[in-house]
């Protein structure tokens, strides 16, 4: 009887502490980081560029790198770091841009392939960035901690009242609209679709 009694706590706690947050992370952020970075790979693919150049945070996106320099000859203009490594020279000269951080010193021309991660650049390659698995659990618990107290808020204005049953029936309510979102945005998730110029 207890060990039924401890395995319904903890499925209880898993079901209020961590699954709300989890679909509404998968709501916002519908694909991971890794499937970006395969699209990004996918698009050099068909490119064959003869020379990359990263534009931003490289300590974000060093997994990325990584696999880019594996495979092409890769500048990186790191917006963040006060060692220069690249000349916004260098920057320029560069057939194909991968942008995830915009930058006021270097001048972006239509006559580059692009690849923007910041969804602000005309003419380029859009590619909405994502989180990665760690971080998708992580927020996971501190979204199900602000959500739940919520449709408790929620709920205590109504005529259903704060009860065993009005709150289970509301969380699942929640998770299956969140999961629709999902399933939404994911089905209608494309990357390699160019910006609408203005």
């Amino acid at each position: 009887m207890e060990l039924l009694y401890l395995l319904r706590i903890l499925l209880g706690f898993f079901f209020v502490m961590f699954i709300p947050g989890f679909v509404l992370t998968l709501a916002l952020w519908p694909i991971t980081r890794r499937e970006v970075y395969e699209e990004i790979l996918k698009i050099l693919e068909e490119k064959n560029p003869s020379e990359v150049c990263f534009i931003g945070s490289q300590e974000e996106y060093e997994d990325l790198l990584d696999i880019v320099k594996s495979k092409y000859k890769l500048k990186i203009y790191d917006t963040r770091s006060e060692k220069i490594e690249t000349s916004v020279d260098e920057v320029e000269s560069a057939d194909t841009l991968i942008v995830t951080e915009k930058s006021s010193e270097v001048k972006i021309t239509p006559d580059k392939t692009i690849i923007d991660l910041t969804g602000g650049i005309s003419n380029a390659i859009s590619i909405e960035d994502s989180i990665d698995t760690l971080e998708r659990i992580t927020l996971s618990f501190g979204l199900s901690i602000a959500l739940v107290p919520l449709i408790g808020l929620i709920l205590n204005y109504t005529p259903f009242g704060i009860r065993f049953k009005s709150v289970l029936v509301s969380l699942i309510l929640v998770i299956g609209i969140l999961l629709g979102v999902y399933y939404y945005r994911r089905k209608g998730w494309s990357t390699s679709k160019l910006s609408q110029s203005d």
